[in-house]
């Protein structure tokens, strides 16, 4: 049986921005929305890269798991 990843640190959109953000030295976690701007932007620019909104989600999840702020609320993310 299959373990369900949505929402969680091996959620495979999660796992993409986490190792985005490791290769560019800057904080997954938590997250600044700048930070996560930056991903979409990364995404939509890539085909085959985590759409938007599974990357949006997934941060989100993770953020609200830990209790942590989460930056898609702000607006530099919502303008993205």
């Amino acid at each position: 049986m299959a373990v369900p990843t949505k929402g969680t640190i091996h959620d495979p959109s999660w796992r993409a921005f986490d190792a985005w953000c490791r290769r560019l030295r800057l904080r997954p976690l938590p997250a600044h929305p700048g930070t996560v701007a930056a991903f979409l932007r990364w995404c939509d620019e890539r085909p085959g890269a985590a759409t938007v909104t599974d990357a949006v989600g997934a941060i989100a999840a993770v953020h609200m798991r830990r209790r942590l702020a989460r930056p898609e609320r702000d607006d530099i993310v919502r303008r993205t």
